[in-house]
Order: C-alpha cells, then sequence, then structure tokens
C-alpha cells in the first residue's frame, strides 16, 4: 500500500495526475478504510477536473472519521470549484468545528474567504461587499425606513438578508416592498418597490458590468496530497 501511495504522491509532484488517481486507487484497493488515501485521490480527481468524483472521495473521508478535518477541506474545495458555494460554506464550516490542526484550519478558512470573494464579486471594490455596515444606523436616520424599523416583520427579513452568504440570491425577500424601501437608502438608487436590485440580474439578463480597482486576484486554496 506505501509503495502505490508514494507513487501517486511523485506522480502528483510531477503533474500527472491521471496517473496519480490510479497509484491512489491501487493503494485503495488494498487499505479501504485509509482516509488520506481518500484524501489524496480526491485532490488528484480535482487536478483532473473529475468534480463529481472528488466531491464523492471526500465524502468518503468524512463517512470513514467524520472528526477529520482535512476530509471537509478536500469536499470544501471541490464543491468551490463546482461553484456550489452554499454547500461549500456548510462544509468548511463543520471542518472548522472539528478541532483542525493549525494548518488545516488555515486551509478552512482559506476555502471560507474564496467562497465569499465569489459570492461577492471578488474583492472589497464590489458594491454589495460593505452594504451591511452601518445598515441598521443608516435605516434609522433615514425618515423614509426609519418607521419600518419598529416593523418586526421587516427587521427580521433585513436581519436574515445581513447574515445571507448571498443576500441577493432570495427575490422573495428582495420584492418585499418594505425590505426594496431599505435597499434603496442602504445601495443610494432608486430602483422602485419590486425591481431586482443591481448585481440581481432577471434570468437571462446581462450581467451588470462594474468597475473594480486594480487588486492582484486572491488564488483560491491549492489542494495538496497527504504524506
Amino acid at each position: 500500500m506505501e509503495a502505490f501511495k508514494k507513487a501517486g504522491g511523485a506522480a502528483f509532484k510531477r503533474k500527472d495526475f491521471k496517473d496519480a488517481v490510479v497509484q491512489f486507487t491501487k493503494a485503495i484497493e488494498l487499505d479501504e478504510k485509509n482516509v488520506t488515501l481518500y484524501g489524496n485521490r480526491s485532490v488528484a480527481h480535482l487536478k483532473c477536473g473529475d468534480i463529481d468524483k472528488a466531491v464523492e472521495d471526500a465524502e468518503t473521508c468524512i463517512k470513514l472519521q467524520p472528526d477529520w478535518a482535512k476530509g471537509y477541506v478536500r469536499k470544501g474545495n471541490a464543491l468551490l470549484q463546482k461553484q456550489s458555494y452554499e454547500d461549500a460554506i456548510t462544509a468548511y464550516e463543520a471542518g472548522m468545528s472539528k478541532n483542525p490542526d493549525a494548518g488545516t484550519k488555515k486551509q478552512l478558512e482559506a476555502g471560507l474567504k474564496a467562497v465569499q470573494s465569489k459570492l461577492t464579486g471578488g474583492g472589497p471594490g464590489n458594491m454589495f461587499s460593505q452594504l451591511f455596515q452601518g445598515m441598521w444606523a443608516k435605516l434609522a436616520m433615514n425618515p423614509k425606513t426609519a418607521p419600518l424599523l419598529n416593523d418586526p416583520d421587516t427587521v427580521a427579513k433585513l436581519k436574515k438578508l445581513e447574515s445571507s452568504a448571498n443576500p441577493f440570491s432570495d427575490q422573495t425577500l428582495l420584492k418585499d416592498p418594505k425590505v426594496s424601501q431599505c435597499l434603496q437608502v442602504l445601495l443610494g438608487v432608486n430602483m422602485g418597490f419590486n425591481a431586482t436590485p443591481p448585481g440581481a440580474e432577471e434570468e437571462g439578463a446581462a450581467p451588470m458590468q462594474e468597475e473594480q480597482p486594480a487588486e492582484s486576484k486572491k488564488p483560491e486554496p491549492e489542494p495538496e496530497p497527504e504524506p
């Protein structure tokens, strides 16, 4: 088993990811309960572009050893590549709850940051990244929205938007007239009551283009096999 595992690691280092899959598979055939082997093969599958297989191996890791935080790194990274951002967040946060070591914790945190970057459009220049900062004070000081803060239902909906990883994914909330009024104030635009907020395009519409300040792109977590 160790010989195939080492061969898989060597193949990975020379970027022969298909051979890495083959070698890790041979190792798994000899030790079907080894979570590290499934984790390594998950990484190799991901490098080959076989995202579903990468997710499957990561889930096997978690099934075999639920407290192994690295399995959640593998699953989160695969789901990130699949653009299943909400599921990726769930995986990374689950890993954080498993008392990860320092290195694994950094990988989980990097994964969460990468997902948030994707959801907010890639950086601090995105108009929504700071949307909810100081939200309650802004709404309380505006004569149009101050009375709405006395409505428990509206406050609950605003809190739901504030805590959401992707606040503009829930069209039902966004089309609520009172919530829409609050968003107008926060965004500094006149959307009109049932309008779709900027950046939350209707299906089939061309996405709006926003100017972004020049900045270096944050790299996504780079998976590596376990030794």
